[in-house]
């Protein structure tokens, strides 16, 4: 499930930037700082560190996250997406 969120989120890429909601990194982080880790190869650790931290403490698990992500409601007939 968290590999399935990440991959549709950020496609594991550390360098991952949504322009529309200031999202960034493997975890799309909003706003980007709450992550403290470096949008570079160096910071993916760091990154999956704080993406499964946040899926625990906001979700329980990841498959819990997935779920939400799943049962999301589209903002004027289009697919948001997120699950942040």
């Amino acid at each position: 499930a968290a590999e399935q969120l990440i991959t549709s989120e950020s496609d594991f890429r550390v360098d991952a930037k949504n322009s529309t909601s200031s999202a960034c990194g493997i975890g799309q982080a909003v706003p980007c700082s709450k992550m403290k880790c470096k949008l570079e190869f160096s910071g993916a650790l760091c990154q999956i560190d704080w993406t499964l931290s946040y899926i625990s403490n906001r979700y329980g698990n990841p498959t819990a996250a997935l779920a939400f992500w799943q049962a999301r409601t589209p903002i004027d007939g289009k697919d948001v997406g997120h699950w942040y």
